[in-house]
């Protein structure tokens, strides 16, 4: 199902003068999967569509059947009344719509774009600058009889190798789903950055991936497990490597985590110690589906 605000973005954009490529190209930066965007621009494509001429003005032949009317006399209208009627209906639309964006306007949620220099545009409203901290990890495995989503018991050969795992007080393109998945002003996130490969052959199809069922965070300190809210289901075709970012709930006061990660039966288990000597801090922001964002403009 194509995302809502992703159909809007391209709607502006094609309202703009911008082309399909460039629009395209722009997203696929941004980490939008090529088939959301196919799906966004075909639910665009859909909605403009044109109905049908309707042939109920013809005979069984196919012959056009030219109606007369006979004449009778008409009110003649005053073209003032005329002009009243309009501005008035044209003013009735106008407040209709202005009491829409009012009541809405606190609802609208921004999703931020890889703009083409780099940096997050975010439809004038600008993600906030946070503290980010980040360390490395070190993980890798390989299930030979991975089971993909939607797919019943058709297997796959999948690598996965987690990199990196990330503290931050906020992701830009998820924080509107802090109320569905009530989360609070005392929780955080951690997000965990995994690449992952299809090993199928060329000749099969590309297949939905996700590393979420693989990964496992514990807060050190209270020993609570941090419930994930995103992540996974990435369309990989076969020998190509993507990165995906698991995002977990933990939090705020956490410092220290553990990260268990890999098959069932032989699970690796790494420390994430997010303020000792080891670990990096960046001032930026987060997107949930391409990562740390090093370059930010307005």
């Amino acid at each position: 199902m194509a995302d809502q605000h992703l159909v809007e973005y391209i709607q502006r954009k094609i309202n703009g003068g911008g082309s399909r490529e460039s629009i395209k190209a722009t997203l696929m930066k941004a980490g939008w999967p090529e088939m959301e965007i196919e799906e966004s621009f075909k639910k665009i494509e859909q909605s403009v569509a044109m109905p049908t001429t309707s042939d109920s003005s013809k005979e069984p032949g196919g012959a056009q059947i030219l109606y007369t009317q006979s004449y009778s006399p008409s009110v003649q209208i005053p073209f003032k009344a005329i002009i009243i009627t309009l501005i008035t209906f044209l003013l009735i639309v106008l407040m209709g719509v202005g009491v829409y964006w009012y009541m809405n306007r606190s609802r609208t949620v921004p999703t931020p774009i890889i703009s083409d220099e780099g940096g997050i545009k975010s439809d004038g409203i600008n993600p906030a600058i946070l503290t980010i901290r980040h360390v490395d990890v070190t993980s890798s495995w390989s299930d030979d009889q991975y089971v993909p989503p939607f797919s019943g018991q058709s297997y796959l050969s999948v690598s996965f190798s987690v990199k990196k795992a990330y503290l931050t007080p906020d992701i830009a393109d998820i924080g509107h789903f802090r109320d569905n998945f009530s989360i609070g002003t005392k929780n955080i996130f951690l997000v965990v950055e995994v690449d992952v490969r299809n090993n199928s052959v060329k000749s099969e199809e590309r297949r939905m991936v996700s590393a979420l069922d693989y990964l496992k965070v514990v807060d050190s300190n209270t020993g609570i497990e941090a419930k994930p809210v995103a992540g996974g289901n990435l369309y990989v075709d076969p020998q190509e490597n993507r990165k995906e970012f698991v995002v977990f709930v933990v939090d705020k006061n956490l410092t220290q985590a553990t990260l268990k990660s890999g098959l069932s039966g032989s699970l690796t288990t790494s420390a994430l110690n997010f303020f000792d000597d080891n670990a990096k801090v960046f001032n930026g922001v987060f997107l949930s589906k391409s990562g740390l964002a090093d370059i930010y403009s307005e």
